[in-house]
This record gives C-alpha cells, structure tokens and sequence, in this order.
C-alpha cells in the first residue's frame, strides 16, 4: 500500500475479449477486497502501454484487467504504476468508512456490526445491523459527529500486529472476513 509504481516482470497473461487479464511477480497495485475497489492505473515497457481497469485477487496473484494502448503482451520487465488521484479517493473513503463505523457505535450502541459495504474512489457505502431505522435527530449527530473528526485532521497511521494483541488494542475485527497471525491495522 505504501508504493504506487513497481518494475516488475509479467508472469502470466490471457486475452478475454478486449481485454486482457494479466499477473506480475509484485504489483503495486491493490486488489479489490472486503468492499473495497481494487486500483486502476497504467502498465508501460517494451513498446507497450495499456490502461488497467480493474485489479482482483486470484489463487495465482494479483490479476490486472487491461485495456491494449499499444504494442503487443509478451513477457518481460514492465511499470506497473497506480493511478494516485484514484488511490487518494479510495483511501480517504475507506477511512471515512472507519470513522462512520466508530461514530455509528457510539451513537447508536455497541450491537452496531459493519454487514458490507462499497469504498471506491467515487463513494462509500456502509451496511451495518440495528434494531430499528434511525432518526433524524440521530443522523443529524451522526454527520455532526463524522464531519468533526474529518474536520480535526486526524493523522492515520497504519501498523501491521498480531491478531490478538490487535484485538486486545480496541481493533474491530469484521468475521465476516478472513484473517491470518499478522493483520493490517488503520
């Protein structure tokens, strides 16, 4: 997450219809995952250049869906390079999606848990449980509450621990997902 361009060597490619679907040895690129959309950006090297749309996980590695600029796949060495207005949108809606989760328990109860959601660089959308619809008077204060702390400037800062010691440090865990021992803390 903390680079957004990489040399790396493409690894294996195949065409699906006009794109092409294509994984590197490292990408910089993030894939999408727990709602959030993966990275756009470019792949440039040997004669070649190529818009990549979409970026997704697979059992093989990173996948990025590629529209041909120029030029033509072959294996060898390439620039991987995310697209960094895309990446900063996404990153600031996924940490509003942080603060709205903290801001959501505090004003509606402990029982709030996240069910899905959506952070793109366009917009975030946030599913979480309750018992009944909420007020106006409760959104009013959620808003009041989300823009406060944007407001603030907070830094955010990123730490990778052990599961537990996370836990233990007041991090929420969403069990819907998967973790391993060492989880990435925002």
């Amino acid at each position: 997450y903390d680079k957004l361009h990489e040399e790396s060597e493409l690894l294996m490619f195949r065409k699906d219809g006009d794109e092409y679907e294509m994984i590197f040895a490292k990408t910089p690129f993030y894939a999408e995952s727990g709602g959030q959309k993966g990275d756009t950006g470019t792949i440039t090297g040997n004669s070649f250049s190529a818009d990549v749309n979409d970026t997704y996980t697979s059992a093989m590695g990173n996948v990025h869906r590629c529209i041909v600029k120029k030029g033509e796949v072959k294996k060898g060495l390439y620039m991987l390079e995310v697209g960094k207005r895309n990446r900063n949108m996404t990153e600031r809606n996924h940490t509003a999606t942080h603060i709205l989760h903290s801001v959501l328990k505090r004003v509606l109860g402990d029982h709030v848990k996240q069910e899905g959601s959506y952070v793109g660089p366009d917009k975030l959308r946030f599913d979480f449980t309750h018992f009944n619809a909420i007020t106006e008077e409760e959104i009013s204060e959620i808003e009041e509450q989300v823009n406060e702390y944007i407001f603030d400037s907070h830094n955010v800062s990123t730490d990778t621990m052990d599961y537990n010691k996370a836990i233990e440090n007041g991090a929420t865990a969403l069990f819907t997902e998967k973790y391993g021992d060492n989880v990435r803390v925002v």
